[in-house]
């Protein structure tokens, strides 16, 4: 089972929790967004600002630090706590708080149990709680009222503290340190309805596990919302085919790139974007597997580990030898 961060992809894709995951080494977007977490959290926790600054280690993601206003940032919250760990049961609605600033390090838990940590939680001056998750990221995520990771945020908030009512904020952070908020007041019918669906989710969840045990096979549902950072993904039937799907539409906009409006650059811009990620995926994963069982090309080429690293090779003379008779 996943984390908070994970529950948009595993409601709407429940078959991504049990194919076999994938880890890789953090990209330049996630590293930045990794730091300017750690700077607001270590600003937030008290660090003096400049020794906060001074951890950054790339001089734009600095900048952008620089000009965050906390003022805003923290506006009207009160009592703050920074990286705040829960745990949910979603059998048994309990909540475990874990501890501060654990770097997501969580003890190991059972199916039914869900950890997730906050970027911020405090107090309104009216005394309603509220939960802030911060993103640094280019592209919008799901808006706060249906945002999974926000309504498990809110609901532990809720169940831990026996209220009625819990605000919940997405806080953008632009380049320019700019920030904009996302915010909804999250009602004990809303959360209750999405406990539900927590449960629903584990059932959905453990059907996709049996069938990929008796069948070898799983339903999958791709969308780029919740596909994009999936440790599955290399292992999902229809990345490979996502993937090829794109080529001949890119191919076409590249054509007629200079008839194209502003907003259709901007659309294909970003398709390009996922065609990347999707493409450095297929690379990756074919590299991987040739680490070790070399793959043949067309072409009479072979990818494999040369001792410097894994590339496209031409192959054996004897092999290309056997290939023709």
């Amino acid at each position: 089972m996943s984390t908070a961060s994970g529950l948009e992809r595993e409601l709407q894709c429940p078959a991504s929790a049990v194919l076999s995951p994938v880890i890789r080494e953090s990209r330049e977007d996630a590293e930045r967004g990794h730091e300017l977490h750690t700077f607001c959290r270590s600003v937030i926790a008290g660090t003096p600002r400049e020794l906060a600054l001074a951890a950054i280690s790339n001089p734009q993601w600095r900048e952008t630090a620089e000009h965050i206003d906390f003022a805003i940032l923290c506006g009207g919250v009160l009592r703050i706590r920074a990286e705040v760990a829960y745990r949910l049961n979603t059998e048994t609605d309990e909540v475990m708080e874990l501890g501060l600033n654990l770097n997501r390090r969580y003890p190991s838990r059972a199916a039914h149990e869900i950890d997730g940590t906050n970027d911020f939680e405090g107090y309104l001056p009216s005394g309603m709680p509220v939960v802030v998750d911060i993103k640094t990221g280019w592209l919008l995520v799901t808006a706060c009222h249906l945002n999974p990771q926000m309504r498990f945020h809110a609901r532990a908030l809720m169940l831990k503290l026996d209220v009625e009512k819990v605000m919940a904020r997405i806080a953008y952070v632009a380049v320019d340190g700019q920030i904009g908020f996302d915010t909804h007041i999250f009602t004990r019918l809303e959360l209750d309805v999405f406990g539900d669906e927590l449960v629903a989710r584990r059932a959905r969840i453990e059907r996709a596990n049996e069938m990929l045990r008796t069948t070898g096979r799983v339903e999958v549902h791709a969308n780029p919302a919740w596909c994009r950072w999936c440790p599955a993904k290399d292992g999902c039937p229809k990345f490979t085919t996502l993937a090829r799907a794109m080529l001949p539409e890119l191919r076409e906009t590249h054509e007629r790139w200079g008839k194209l409006t502003d907003e259709q650059k901007a659309t294909a811009y970003l398709m390009a974007v996922e065609a990347k990620d999707l493409a450095d995926r297929i690379v990756e994963s074919m590299k991987e597997i040739a680490r070790t069982d070399p793959i043949d090309l067309p072409g009479n080429k072979v990818l494999r580990d040369t001792g410097a690293g894994v590339r496209i090779v031409n192959a054996e003379r004897s092999l290309r030898r056997r290939r023709v008779a």
